[in-house]
């Protein structure tokens, strides 16, 4: 007999105010971030003007800071905007670990695949302080990765800029 516990996942939820700016405006600036600021990939971006929401798939490379490189591949992640009047709400959520491994395949060994709040122990293969150690190193990326998006939507510009009438 064993038992299964569901891991609550790793996720980031943020309400970015701006101040006098409509719905629209914010919408328009965060298509415009998205468009210019991230590699796009087929169907891994979907947006709703009339809903005001919008989702990214993303992608960042991971190779932790350990004795061995089997553990190297990247961190996926979603990110969803929704957009009111004055403020929009921003989650990242779904953060998913996938490494080369050794195989150059996903479902290596050592992949973490969904990354939750708690370490639970990757393989009994590799000593279990190398995956705790990772895990951390991982979750730490994943924090990094929400901070530094939540600063950049604080400073995001949401106004058109009436000078620029080219």
């Amino acid at each position: 007999m064993f038992s299964v516990s569901a891991q609550e996942p790793l996720s980031y939820s943020y309400v970015i105010q701006k101040d006098s700016a409509t719905a629209v405006q914010i919408y328009d600036a965060l298509m415009d971030f998205i468009a210019t600021e991230f590699v796009a990939t087929d169907g891994d971006f979907y947006h709703d003007k009339d809903a005001l929401v919008i989702t990214k798939d993303v992608r960042v490379n991971f190779s932790p800071n350990v004795f061995t490189r089997v553990y190297d591949g990247d961190i996926r992640y979603k990110i969803k905007f929704q957009c009111r009047d004055g403020r929009f709400k921003m989650e990242l959520t779904n953060f998913c670990h996938r490494s080369y491994g050794t195989s150059k395949e996903p479902g290596d060994r050592y992949t973490f695949g969904l990354i939750g709040k708690r370490f639970v122990d990757l393989n009994n293969m590799t000593p279990k302080s190398y995956n705790e150690k990772v895990w951390n190193q991982i979750t730490e990326r994943c924090a990094a990765e929400a901070e530094g998006m939540r600063r950049r939507m604080d400073k995001l510009n949401v106004t058109p800029d009436r000078r620029n009438d080219w």
